[in-house]
């Protein structure tokens, strides 16, 4: 400010600035981005940026603030279904007959051990500074083993231990 006043400049705003706009954040910058970005949505910020001639940390905060444009990944789906598929589907579930579902009886088997080991996060606790840590001993699994066999039915649940 002195440099200005000792230059007998007067004003205390800027001097206008030659070929530069003061701000990248314009009206029209806002109206072509969106023009671009709906034409082409995957179109990167750089691109976005060299087409209007301006910084990549401003076109992005046109894309965030102004236009509320954000880039998501799509969504992996196992097969994508045409209408026809669709509408299969749907009228074969709704003429389905649940009744057989009812004699389906399914099962699962898994050895499970007698006792489980201490984990790290369980064994660990709070001492004073310069308290020395608790030992413990090294740990194996159990010899123990039980068979577990689950059943399942439409209704419920039975378990049977087999040693």
């Amino acid at each position: 400010m002195h440099r200005r006043f000792k230059a007998d400049k007067n004003s205390t705003e800027d001097d206008a600035r030659i070929g530069l706009s003061k701000t990248s954040v314009s009206g029209d910058n806002v109206k072509i981005l969106k023009e671009m970005v709906i034409s082409n949505s995957r179109i990167s910020v750089e691109e976005l940026a060299e087409e209007i001639f301006t910084s990549h940390r401003s076109c992005y905060a046109i894309l965030c603030n102004h236009l509320k444009i954000r880039r998501v990944a799509a969504k992996v789906v196992l097969k994508l279904l045409t209408f026809e598929q669709k509408s299969s589907r749907q009228s074969i579930s709704e003429n389905f007959d649940y009744t057989f579902l009812k004699r389906i009886i399914t099962g699962y088997e898994m050895l499970v051990y007698g006792y489980d080991m201490e984990t790290k996060k369980q064994s660990s606790q709070g001492i004073l500074h310069g308290e020395p840590r608790s030992k413990k001993e090294r740990q194996c699994r159990s010899n123990v083993k039980v068979l577990l066999i689950a059943f399942f039915d439409y209704l419920s649940l039975s378990i049977m231990n087999l040693p």
